[in-house]
């Protein structure tokens, strides 16, 4: 079950807003301040997740500032919006984050704009991006502007897998294959062709 929250802002963080949520007792209905991180703070009629949390406070009048407005816009946008943002803000053209990824270009693509979950999850592309598996899912902190997330790791080339032979990663690909087609694994079969050119 996803975390709740009972208390929400748009805090300045450097040259950007970001989304804050809270359980911290004491902020008020709405509490504006000079000079400080806070910019604006509401509290939530009853606990909420992140995304409910930011759905919210965009219909409250207190917080139609644009800038504030788009914020909110972000963190609700859906998965797959997300996984395009840090894509592009990563410089990776779709065949070039399929190929760290050791994916086809249309299972990113698909994954993109029909907004289908990874069979193996987001860690690959939390890696790849340096982002965080949570922002990919839900928004808030940890996206491809927030330096305040560590950067992890690249992700792998299935070449560089490490105690992964070939015919190991080809049973994953007919594996994942299979599952974006709906198909069981014994109906799908992978040809491979092996040339070795002469020098």
């Amino acid at each position: 079950m996803s975390e709740t929250w009972t208390y929400a802002g748009v805090a300045r963080r450097g040259d950007h807003l970001k989304f804050r949520v809270s359980n911290r007792e004491g902020y008020d209905t709405l509490l504006q301040k000079e000079g400080d991180t806070d910019i604006i703070w509401g509290k939530l009629p009853r606990p909420m997740t992140v995304k409910e949390a930011a759905e919210y406070q965009l219909g409250q009048p207190a917080f139609h500032v644009a800038e504030v407005r788009k914020t909110l816009a972000d963190v609700i946008a859906r998965r797959g919006d997300r996984l395009k943002l840090a894509r592009e803000q990563r410089g990776f053209s779709i065949k070039e984050a399929a190929d760290a990824l050791g994916l086809d270009k249309g299972t990113v693509w698909g994954h993109e704009v029909e907004n289908r979950m990874p069979q193996d999850g987001l860690a690959g592309y939390a890696q790849l991006y340096r982002v965080s598996e949570r922002w990919i899912r839900e928004g808030g902190s940890g996206g491809p502007d927030d330096d305040s997330h560590e950067p992890a790791a690249e992700a792998p080339t299935p070449a560089k897998v490490p105690g992964k032979t070939v015919a190991e990663l080809l049973a994953l690909a007919r594996q994942q294959l299979a599952a974006e087609h709906g198909l069981d694994d014994e109906l799908v079969e992978i040809d491979v062709r092996i040339k070795f050119k002469k020098r």
